[in-house]
């Protein structure tokens, strides 16, 4: 025989057992537990006279059940402003019945009446008001609470006040100004409101440098021949405020115009005095009001340029059929660099192509030509171009000639020996040379000479 009643319990409604305007317009749940052997069993829940029926389930640990129903919001907005119990009952299989202890709620679904005194007496706020600091005022429910960027006490009285430091208002954004409240009661009834603000503070203002000197921050050697143009796009309440605009103690001042812009030129008299190193451009912007931000850019001047101070190609500075059957180096060494500022890129063209690297410790530099590439070459003088670019921009060049004999064999013609071809006894008292012509030898080539296996010459064409 099974006496024991079932135990069932009601858990907090909407959070704090208080509902709302806002949880007014959204379906709300009850929840509740129960024993663990009336799973499957159904609660009875009731609400202003009204009976929802929610079926006990596990709690997933096997230790107890749990229950919920949800309240449609037809039947929320039937519930009338103030308290209201939620009842639950719970019949085991046995026929035991246990009543949950009853949960009130609190219905405070009104709106609340803010009013907001005028801000520094009229809503406007000039830059004197701003500098003395200012005080929101207004009146709200008894109780509730006024946020701004944080919660604002309202006295018994209904009284609220938000005091603004002057580094607050001097912070504010130029033209009208939004100051947004909310208010919430005990209940958590909200409703928002705002005041309006004109400022005339400027503090947006700026002067917008655009990308000076190719758009890198480096003045190299060709951009200071030419005369630069810096210019902007100035922000905030900007049209007809000066900007200045100093490098190396020259300053040039423009007048910034619709949209923003304003520019200066800098000539090429003061940019190619300047020496390499850091160099600080000073730019002063000042509103009609008086307002004024300043900008310092920092600048590299890179006016030294990078040499070529050796080129080698294919061994000896020219190519011949045997050569162009592998693939060969052309090598070089660049002088006046600093790899710890950046890259400095090489560029050799030969005939048709292009060829990259970049330059290494102490300035050296090699790279391969593939040997389809040599094969393609004509015979003649080939011009070799080497172009070296700094990190910079700075970009210099050297062009050497190679001749190339590849697709005609070289051939030689000795002259006649001793003069007529025989050596006699005036012959070998006397030095004699061996002559003759080369067809289609690079210069340079040297040539190997052998006298009847007894001595070997060289000579070079």
């Amino acid at each position: 025989m099974d006496v024991t009643p079932p135990s069932v319990t009601i858990d907090t409604f909407a959070g704090d057992n208080k509902l709302n305007n806002s949880e007014l317009a959204a379906a709300q749940t009850i929840n509740g537990t129960a024993s663990f052997a009336e799973v499957g069993r159904f609660v009875s829940v009731t609400l202003n006279g009204k009976t929802y029926q929610a079926q006990v389930l596990d709690n997933g640990s096997g230790t107890g059940g749990i229950w919920s129903v949800s309240v449609p919001t037809a039947d929320l907005n039937m519930l009338s402003q103030g308290q209201h119990p939620i009842t639950a009952t719970l019949k085991d299989a046995a026929g035991n019945t246990t009543d949950a202890t009853p949960l009130v709620i609190t219905v405070d679904t009104e709106i609340l009446l803010l009013t907001i005194d005028a801000f520094a007496g009229n809503n406007i706020l000039t830059m004197a008001e701003a500098l003395l600091g200012q005080v929101l005022s207004g009146k709200v429910e008894k109780g509730a609470t006024v946020t701004l960027t944080g919660n604002v006490v309202v006295d018994n009285n209904g009284n609220w006040q938000i005091p603004f430091t002057n580094l607050d208002l001097t912070s504010l954004t130029d033209g009208p100004q939004v100051i947004g409240l909310t208010i919430t009661d005990a209940a958590g009834n909200s409703r928002s409101t705002a005041v309006t603000l004109n400022v005339a503070l400027n503090q947006t203002m700026g002067a917008g440098v655009d990308d000076i000197f190719g758009n890198n921050g480096i003045l190299n050697y060709a951009e200071s021949l030419l005369t630069q143009v810096i210019s902007g796009h100035a922000t905030g309440s900007s049209l007809g405020a000066k900007v200045s605009v100093t490098i190396a103690g020259t300053t040039l001042e423009a007048t910034v115009g619709a949209g923003g812009a304003w520019s200066v030129s800098f000539p090429s008299s003061l940019l190619s005095g300047l020496s390499d190193g850091l160099l600080q451009v000073n730019v002063d912007i000042v509103d009609i009001n008086g307002n004024s931000k300043n900008q310092l850019i920092d600048i590299d001047v890179l006016r030294s340029v990078p040499t070529i101070d050796s080129v080698l190609a294919f061994g000896n500075n020219g190519l011949n059929a045997l050569e162009a059957a592998t693939n060969q180096i052309i090598s070089g060494v660049v002088g006046n660099i600093d790899l710890t500022k950046g890259a400095f890129n090489v560029a050799v063209t030969l005939d048709t192509k292009t060829y990259t690297t970049t330059v290494g410790a102490g300035g050296a530099w090699s790279l391969s030509i593939p040997t389809l590439d040599l094969k393609a070459l004509q015979d003649g003088t080939l011009a070799l171009g080497v172009s070296v670019t700094d990190y910079g921009g700075n970009v210099v060049s050297k062009t050497a000639n190679v001749p190339a004999i590849i697709n005609n064999p070289p051939s030689l013609t000795l002259d006649p020996i001793f003069g007529d071809g025989l050596l006699n006894l005036g012959d070998l008292v006397n030095a004699q040379t061996i002559s003759g012509t080369a067809l289609n030898l690079v210069s340079c080539t040297q040539l190997t000479i052998d006298l009847a296996g007894v001595r070997t010459l060289t000579a070079t064409v």
